[in-house]
């Protein structure tokens, strides 16, 4: 089965395999800077998959990993995806790739 989460995946559905998450964090971890501070982006998992600042808890910077494919860039410097409803960034509250 493939799966798409900003990127390609192959991946088993066998109990026996391991989960996707390592090889979305291997991937996304620190791929991307926090706009609030000099920090990056780690990707950690509390529900869901979370891109939020190593800073923590000095910068609270946090934002979920919409399913989709990244895209490119937002003017605003972080990821674009385009999802199933359409193209997004990072940050769903971002105005400038609307």
């Amino acid at each position: 089965m493939t799966v798409a989460r900003g990127e390609r995946f192959e991946l088993c559905l066998s109990r026996d395999c391991g989960s996707l998450d390592p090889a979305v964090k291997e991937r996304f971890d620190h791929e991307w800077d926090c706009p609030e501070c000099d920090g990056s982006l780690r990707v950690i998992r509390r529900g869901g998959l979370l891109a939020g600042c190593e800073n923590y808890p000095d910068c609270e910077t946090g934002y979920v990993i919409p399913d989709g494919i990244v895209s490119g860039e937002c003017d605003c410097g972080l990821p674009r995806f385009e999802t199933p409803r359409g193209t997004r960034c990072l940050d769903s509250a971002c105005e400038r790739d609307r």
